[in-house]
């Protein structure tokens, strides 16, 4: 049979290349548009899940120690108290290291709150830590430095941040009759048992929420750690949450506050039901307009297919044919220009559209692909079986034989 599929392909291509081309054509546009489609719908639902929850996974928190007690916000979000109890840097560099790549890229990253009290200092500090997926590599958080100034010098640069270099950004203010560090621009200072390069000043108006600022690699491992966030911009996953979650665990036990949080679930039931909503009912249309475009096709064949059966080809084996090969055309074609979506039009897409990239997967992609598959072979299979006439001489009297 796939020796006769070939040879129908190629004799379409030279007895009608523009029908064959048109095939293509729209074979292809239908599949661009099923995995259009589904990603526009799933972004605006994940704007509008941002917009009732993102305010509750900001302000949710893990924290340390003992279980103390509740707070709840009137958003309904539920932090976890502690009773005196403390994380280190070090011991979050772990938790970062077991997560994969995948989950540090479902969501924008974390915000580290420091303890500098032990230290003896009026400091604070905040790392924003933001994972850059072509770096691989968790950095300075894009939306902090956009707004980030230095009264002098400058501020930290990625490579600095990717390195954990020495270098500081220290304040030039006083807090609480604590007078800013007495150094210049260049000089090196001891700062939490460590010595580190100052790169530049700021001013209490430019200070934000930290009044001193290292590349989160070069703090020290013993650093202790009050709080850990999430930066908001993407709305984290159930499995994502999960993960850092169970790492976590892993490296605290006990001694964590997990918070309670609203998230997405990706892979819940109707989340894969929009997906075959969108692509049977797109399929469906799709599936129509190819279904017409070969019919004309076999049109074109009636002649060989009445000699195929003629010589005891059955009307069902010729339907199985002409059905194979065009789901498999189809199937070829959708797998390319699913590859080409994803590899080159989805980065783009997400300057219109920035949650887009968030609800392909996988499995989304399989669950599109089968259904796309499946309405087209219910359709072409109608189209063909009502083209083969069932006896052979009548095909072959009306192809003009």
């Amino acid at each position: 049979m796939l020796r006769y599929i070939f040879k129908n392909i190629r004799s379409s291509i030279r007895t009608a290349p523009v029908m064959s081309l048109l095939y293509v054509i729209c074979t292809a546009a239908a599949s661009l548009a099923v995995l259009f489609s589904h990603g526009v719908y799933q972004n605006y639902n994940t704007d509008k899940m941002m917009d009732d929850i993102a305010i509750d996974q900001t302000q949710a928190v893990y924290t340390f120690g003992d279980y103390s007690e509740t707070a709840e916000y009137d958003n309904g979000v539920v932090n976890y108290l502690t009773n005196g109890g403390r994380s280190t840097a070090g011991e979050f560099k772990q938790v970062i290291e077991m997560l994969s790549d995948d989950v540090k890229a479902s969501f924008v990253g974390f915000s580290v709150h420091f303890d500098l009290r032990s230290y003896g200092t009026q400091d604070h500090m905040l790392a924003r830590l933001e994972y850059h997926e072509e770096a691989h590599k968790y950095g300075l958080y894009d939306a902090y430095l956009a707004n980030q100034k230095t009264s002098y010098g400058r501020y930290i640069t990625p490579d600095e941040e990717y390195s954990g270099a020495k270098v500081v950004v220290i304040r030039d203010y006083t807090i609480n009759d604590d007078p800013p560090p007495d150094c210049q621009l260049g000089d090196t200072i001891t700062l939490f048992g460590e010595e580190y390069e100052v790169i530049g000043k700021v001013n209490q108006a430019d200070s934000g929420f930290s009044s001193i600022d290292m590349p989160f690699l070069a703090v020290p491992d013993e650093m202790p750690v009050s709080s850990i966030g999430f930066l908001e911009g993407k709305v984290i996953t159930t499995q994502a949450f999960k993960a850092v979650n169970d790492a976590m665990r892993r490296v605290y036990g006990d001694s964590v506050n997990i918070p309670i949080m609203p998230t997405v679930d990706v892979k819940e039931t109707k989340f894969y039901t929009s997906i075959v909503i969108i692509s049977v009912v797109l399929s469906a249309i799709a599936a129509i307009t190819l279904a017409i475009l070969f019919s004309y096709i076999v049109y074109t064949r009636r002649r060989t297919v009445s000699v195929l059966r003629l010589a005891g080809c059955t009307r069902g084996a010729a339907a199985r044919m002409y059905i194979t090969e065009a789901v498999g055309v189809s199937a070829v074609i959708f797998a390319v220009c699913a590859a080409v979506y994803h590899r080159l039009l989805l980065p783009r897409l997400t300057y219109f559209f920035p949650k887009i990239t968030e609800v392909y997967t996988l499995e989304t992609y399989g669950y599109i692909f089968g259904v796309f598959i499946a309405v087209l072979l219910f359709i072409i299979s109608i189209m063909v079986l009502s083209q083969l006439d069932r006896q052979p001489v009548e095909m072959f009297r009306r192809a003009g034989g």
